[in-house]
């Protein structure tokens, strides 16, 4: 189960961003890693291989889509 900081607890806590902690490349879609959870800019570490994903482009909140940012040499 990916990790995240908390969500927000009342109007007044506003997360601009949530970060994940994942094994492996993070899912993409609807039922992927953080969906309806993870905004846009949103961003999942990949501990098992050093990589740090985005989502972003055509990812929204409700469908996430990751894209490597750097990769571990």
């Amino acid at each position: 189960m990916p990790q995240s900081i908390p969500s927000p607890q009342n109007d007044d806590e506003v997360a601009l961003c949530y970060i994940w902690k994942v094994a492996g490349v993070p899912v993409d879609g609807t039922s992927g890693t953080g969906a309806g959870r993870a905004p846009k800019g949103s961003l999942a570490i990949d501990y098992t291989n050093g990589n740090l994903y985005v989502n972003g482009g055509a990812g929204t909140k409700a469908s996430p889509v990751w894209k490597l940012v750097t990769k571990a040499a």
